[in-house]
């Protein structure tokens, strides 16, 4: 239902959702009724992707606004709201009792922020259109932080305001009981060493860091988060990862990860390698890749958007994912042994034209 400058969206006897926003003032003022119906929620697409709104103001009316929407507030430099389910201080939008904060405006001036004392939980939406804050201070009371650090590109340290009590930061970084939540993606350092003790990575490492080192203690997520990497080193003692000339492995013998940025022309994959993970070589800047006999499984996009152009499978080879070399688009030639799996494999798809028969060394 359209009405003036807002289209609706009814959501019950007498209410309605804000679902759009066509007009092209730059401060959009939300009406408290609109055709006769209170309005409680802004909808997922409440303004267009090319608007220049720099400020929203919400009635008391308003209950909730939908996350997905916030991605299209780039432009705003101050929400408004004195409702009982959402408020606002100084442009900044938080649920009810100030204890979550929702959504702070990417065109808000300064390079810092102060998180109030009240605030227990940062949204994961809370940055989605992206902020240039490069120094973000959090309360002792912080207990849960969602936002994804591409949403902070410009964030070089989180610094904790006071003591806190179930989470920390050590030099920049943020930290809950054994796991690491957020490396900010601005900070600056091209190497970083994991503290030992902890078991779990739950943020993706910046494009500016180039080497890592991995304690014993780490079990897990690391695998996912270490894209544009040069090198990853393992503490010798770790009991599930491994690391192979800067290369990262399982301690069961899987290749998990080849850095990005690693400087190779050829890369061998070590004898004794048992499995290629899935996306084991995505984004790698390799040219040429020799697999050893013995090695017996590939994963799903093990080989995407990396600048892989030939590729050597040996006969030991029996599971290759269907989706293997999906967005290998580089890839070149494709050696292997006739009538192996990966020649059965490769003849039954698209990628037959670049077969290149060899016997395997």
């Amino acid at each position: 239902m359209r009405s003036g400058d807002f289209e609706i969206k009814r959501a019950g006897k007498g209410i309605a959702e804000a679902a759009k926003y066509a007009g092209q003032d730059t401060v959009v003022t939300v009406p408290e009724k609109i055709d006769g119906c209170r309005i409680v929620q802004i909808g997922p697409m409440f303004l267009k992707k090319t608007n220049k709104v720099s400020s929203i103001v919400l009635p008391p009316s308003v209950e909730a606004v939908n996350p997905e929407s916030f991605r299209t507030w780039r432009n705003v430099s101050s929400v408004s709201a004195s409702g009982k389910r959402l408020r606002s201080s100084d442009g900044v939008l938080y649920d009810g009792a100030m204890r979550t904060l929702l959504f702070y405006p990417p065109r808000k001036e300064g390079e810092e922020f102060v998180i109030p004392s009240s605030v227990t939980a940062v949204d994961a939406a809370a940055f989605s259109a992206s902020s240039s804050i490069k120094r973000l201070y959090i309360p002792g009371s912080l207990s849960s932080f969602g936002p994804d650090p591409a949403s902070l590109p410009f964030l070089e340290a989180i610094i904790a305001e006071g003591g806190m009590k179930s989470m920390r930061t050590e030099d920049g970084v943020l930290f809950k009981g054994k796991k690491l939540v957020f490396y900010p993606a601005g900070k600056p350092d091209a190497r970083y060493a994991v503290p030992e003790g902890i078991e779990e990575i739950c943020s993706p490492f910046p494009e500016n860091l180039r080497r890592i080192s991995v304690p014993s203690s780490l079990k897990s997520g690391l695998e996912d988060k270490i894209g544009f990497l040069e090198r990853v080193d393992v503490a010798r003692e770790n009991s599930h990862y491994r690391s192979v000339d800067g290369v990262l492995f399982s301690q069961s013998g899987t290749l998990l990860r080849y850095p990005s940025r690693r400087d190779s022309f050829l890369y061998a994959v070590p004898n004794g390698t048992a499995a290629i993970a899935d996306g084991a070589f995505r984004g790698a800047g390799v040219r040429a890749v020799v697999i050893p006999s013995g090695l017996t499984a590939i994963g799903r996009e093990a080989f995407a958007e990396s600048a892989i152009t030939s590729i050597m499978l040996p006969m030991s080879i029996l599971n290759i994912d269907m989706m293997a070399f999906y967005g290998a688009e580089n890839i070149k030639e494709i050696y292997v042994e006739r009538a192996s799996t990966a020649d059965v494999f490769l003849q039954a798809g698209t990628l037959k034209s670049r077969i290149v028969y060899c016997q395997y060394l």
